[in-house]
This record gives C-alpha cells, structure tokens and sequence, in this order.
C-alpha cells in the first residue's frame, strides 16, 4: 500500500473528550504539495461501538456528517464513513485542487461511553490505483472533573530575544509537560517563563494519566511570533543632506 498523499490531523469538540458526553469529531484535510490530487474517496473508521476503554460510544447509528464548502457526499455503513467528491462519476476519478485551509469534515455529536481510556480512530484514502495505508490518530476519554483548557500566551508575539508567558487552566490529575524548541519542560509553573526567543514557537502541553489502569493523554498547542525591530520609529524623520564630495548624510529630526 502506497502512503496517503494528502495530510490529515484529527480536533476534536470538545479537547479534551470527557466520558458520558457528546463530542464531535473534525477531520481536517490538506494538500502539503502544489498540485492538483486525483481522490475517489476517503475512509474515515471509528472503533467498533462498545463500552470499553478502547472504545469511543455505545451508540453509533446514524451519527451527523458535515463537509465544510459542500462538493463532497459522506454515507456511512457500520463504523465506516466513505467521503467522496461530488465530481467524480462512476469509474472516473477527477483532480481535485485541496489547499488553502483544507477541507473539513465533521462528525457528531457523538455519545462517549462510560469507559475513561483511549480509543483509536483510522483515515485511508484512495487515489484510484486503491486504498492507501491507514494513519491511526488516537483519541483520549477522560472523566468529566477533567479539564485542560485555555493554553495562550500572555502575548501573541515578544520582541526578539524575550522570553513568552504562558499559562492554562487544569482541573483534575494529570502529568504535564511543555515541549518547545527542543526542550522538555516536566510538571512546568502556571504562568511559566519561556527561555529568550529568537524565532516563531510552538509550544506543546500535555497532559497523561492512567485512570482504571487505562493511559490517556491529551495535547494543546499555541504559537508565539517573534517582533522584528523597526529600523525607523514611527514619528521619526530622515534628511538627506549631501555633503563634499556628494557623499550624504542622515540627519535624524525626532517629531514631537
């Protein structure tokens, strides 16, 4: 079987999914390269419906669908959900441009059990030469007290060389970690004080547990940018005054 061409990421509503809720699942789709894509379908599987751990509901008849944009037709059959572009007929599969911000397909609500655990779901796509590999993203069910939430920075963007502040909300037990740029940051402060930036960071918080026996872990990401300094302040102004030899000098007027 041949890799998906496509890139995939799974979001879920709400982040972190809690036991005996609804959630909805968002399957987000882009295309990494600059081409059109040749796509007959896409396979989006839930595990079998129980009440397990590794499980995600007990009830999955007739769950709601939707595509962000419309152009596509989502049936499902069992634990299967067939995604299919509205512009290929029987036997043909037509290029499709995916790009921008992707496509987006939603499923839910769908009714968690009551099993705290992980549960996995699986994407394939076809490109018309058969299914590809399946990526498996996993899925978390925590109990309701749980909650991590609101993971940002103080400020969107710190001048070069600043370090970021950063802070959450969390209620319940959990492990966490922040990961950025290389590092590894175990049971971190609420606020924590990232080292000194120099570039664009992502800034990964993770919570793990193990409830009943059964792992969970959920992921929040942020972004922070980095502030270029301003070669010329706003409210300053430069002459050009030319002196021997037509050489030039700046001369700086500070406007009050």
């Amino acid at each position: 079987m041949t890799k998906p061409v496509l890139s995939y990421q799974i979001r879920t509503a709400p982040t972190p999914v809690q036991i005996t809720k609804d959630a909805t699942i968002s399957l987000v789709v882009s295309n990494p390269t600059s081409d059109y894509v040749s796509l007959s379908k896409i396979e989006f599987q839930l595990p079998g419906s129980g009440t397990a751990a590794t499980d995600l509901s007990n009830n999955q008849v007739n769950i709601p669908t939707a595509s962000r944009g419309g152009g596509w037709t989502i049936t499902q059959s069992g634990s299967i959900f067939t995604i299919t572009p509205n512009n290929s007929a029987a036997g043909t599969v037509k290029p499709n441009r995916i790009g921008g911000d992707g496509l987006v397909f939603t499923f839910g609500p769908i009714p968690i059990n009551q099993q705290p655990g992980t549960a996995m779901v699986t994407v394939a796509e076809d490109t018309g030469d058969g299914p590809s590999s399946k990526l498996d993203f996993n899925i978390s069910k925590w109990p309701v007290e749980f909650n991590l939430s609101n993971f940002k920075a103080t400020h969107s963007s710190v001048p070069k060389g600043k370090p970021a502040v950063l802070s959450w909300n969390l209620s319940g037990n959990a492990t966490l970690t922040l990961e950025y740029n290389g590092l590894n940051v175990s049971n971190p402060s609420n606020p924590y004080t990232s080292q000194d930036l120099s570039l664009m960071t992502v800034f990964t918080l993770t919570a793990k547990s193990s409830i009943n026996g059964n792992p969970v872990e959920v992921s929040l990401q942020t972004i922070v940018e980095i502030e270029e300094p301003s070669l010329v302040s706003v409210g300053d102004q430069f002459d050009i005054v030319y002196g021997p030899g037509q050489c030039f000098v700046l001369v700086h007027h500070a406007i009050r």
